[in-house]
């Protein structure tokens, strides 16, 4: 895989974990596939509020935790 395929798909999962953050109540700023400041702190209140380890980053822990958010 390049690297310019890689940071397409960095970003679209970026950008699906902000949608996925807002639905769920939680402000990450625009849906823009950037991992700035808003998204980082919407990820750690997420993660926070769901007993996980608050990092701020996007890990399979926080990728499954959105994705049970989604389901209810």
């Amino acid at each position: 895989m390049l690297k310019d395929d890689r940071s397409k798909i960095d970003r679209l999962k970026i950008k699906q974990v902000q949608q996925s953050l807002q639905v769920a109540g939680y402000d990450p700023g625009p849906a823009d596939g950037v991992l700035g400041l808003k998204t980082r702190s919407a990820l750690k209140k997420s993660q926070r509020d769901n007993n996980l380890s608050v990092t701020g980053s996007i890990n399979q822990e926080t990728l499954e935790a959105i994705a049970m958010l989604e389901s209810l």
